[in-house]
């Protein structure tokens, strides 16, 4: 099983998330950066009160973006193997192997904006709708896509 990490607190890098390998990046402006290449797409900007959305798909090894609930570049998560509209992941010039590592997140790209990540059990937010995932854990503005599950033990625990 690959990791997924919170990185916390201000820091001042000379390379941008998307731009090192392994990591993936989706920015305000409407552009998704992956190891150092913009990536081709539709990807809409977002802002101040955006809810964004990223499923990961381990599997298959595909990323897939949302906009306030709507999946970008025509994405569905669901599509398995084909990866419709996800971001094919690779490590270096290797095929994807599940265990790889990724960074994975968003920029507002603008100093006095904030984002908050909410892996499932996010309370410091209002949340209008309150959908857990399909193991009934979590609570996402936005239901995850049939077979994607919270970050939390018990689901890491069943289903890796």
């Amino acid at each position: 099983m690959g990791d997924v990490a919170e990185i916390t607190g201000t820091k001042s890098y000379t390379q941008y998330l998307g731009q090192i390998p392994a990591s993936i990046g989706y920015y305000s402006v409407g552009l998704l950066f992956y190891s150092g290449a913009s990536q081709s797409g539709s990807f809409t900007g977002f802002g101040d009160g955006d809810v964004i959305s990223c499923a990961l798909d381990k599997d298959n090894g595909f990323v897939y973006w949302a906009l306030n609930g709507v999946w970008q570049n025509s994405g569905d998560p669901t599509s398995g193997a084909s990866g419709t509209g996800g971001v094919a992941l690779t490590s270096g010039n290797a095929g994807y192997e599940a265990s790889d590592q990724y960074i994975i997140g968003y920029s507002p790209l603008v100093a006095s904006s904030a984002g908050f990540a909410n892996y499932g059990g996010f309370t410091t937010m209002s949340i209008s709708s309150g959908n857990p995932d399909s193991a009934g854990y979590g609570n996402f503005e936005y239901a995850p896509p049939s077979g994607y599950y919270a970050l939390c033990t018990k689901n890491l625990a069943e289903y890796g």
